[in-house]
C-alpha cells in the first residue's frame, strides 16, 4: 500500500483538478483505505481465531499423550463470551460520551450513505454507455472516468512498456500472501 500511495494520490489530484470536487475525491480515497484496512482486519481476526483453535487442539493432544509441534504451547488471546451485544454495550454505549458519539456518528452515516451510494453506484457511469449521458453542445458524450483512466489508476505514471512488471509484482505478492497463510509452509 505504501508503494501505491503516491500514484493513488496522483489519481485523486487529477480527479480533483478536472472535476473540482475535492471533498468527494478525498472521501473516496478515505473509503478505499478504510475498506482495505477493514478487510485485512477481518481476515486477520478470522485467521487468528483459526490458529488459536488449532493451537488449543494441539494442547489437548499434548494432554492426551500424542505428538505435537513445539509452537503449540503459545497462549491465545482470550476470547470473551459476551457476544456482539456485550461488546456494543461495553464499547459503544459504555458511558454517556460514548453513547452520544455513537448516536451522532450513526445519524451522520444515515445522512451520508444514501447520497454516496447514489453518487458512487446507482448514478455512476461505469462503462462507455451513452444511453444515460446528456450530450454536451459539441455532440461528444463524456466518458466514464474508470473506463478511461483504468491504466492510470492501476499503474500510475509507470511507463506503458514496463507495466507488465507492476502486474507481475502484484501476482507474486498475492501468491506469497496465499502461501504464507498455509500451515504447510510454517516450518
Amino acid at each position: 500500500m505504501a508503494i501505491g500511495y503516491p500514484d493513488l494520490v496522483a489519481v485523486a489530484n487529477t480527479s480533483m483538478n478536472q472535476t473540482g470536487q475535492a471533498i468527494e475525491a478525498i472521501a473516496i480515497l478515505m473509503a478505499v483505505y478504510l475498506t482495505i484496512s477493514l478487510l485485512i482486519a477481518l481476515f486477520m481476526n478470522w485467521y487468528n481465531g483459526r490458529a488459536c483453535a488449532w493451537s488449543s487442539d494441539e494442547r489437548r493432544s499434548k494432554q492426551s499423550g500424542r505428538a505435537f509441534p513445539a509452537h503449540a504451547g503459545r497462549a491465545c488471546t482470550p476470547v470473551r463470551g459476551r457476544g456482539i451485544v456485550g461488546w456494543m454495550r461495553a464499547n459503544l454505549f459504555g458511558s454517556v460520551a460514548n453513547t452520544v458519539i455513537t448516536i451522532v456518528v450513526l445519524a451522520l452515516l444515515v445522512w451520508l450513505i444514501p447520497g454516496l451510494v447514489s453518487w458512487l453506484i446507482t448514478d455512476a457511469v461505469w462503462g462507455r454507455s451513452r444511453s444515460r449521458l446528456v450530450m454536451p453542445p459539441g455532440g461528444r458524450a463524456p466518458r466514464a472516468v474508470v473506463a478511461e483512466k483504468f491504466r492510470v489508476m492501476t499503474f500510475g505514471t509507470y511507463p506503458f512498456d514496463e507495466q507488465w512488471r507492476g502486474g507481475l509484482v502484484v501476482i507474486i505478492l498475492s501468491l506469497l500472501l496465499i502461501l504464507s497463510a498455509l500451515k504447510w509452509f510454517w516450518n
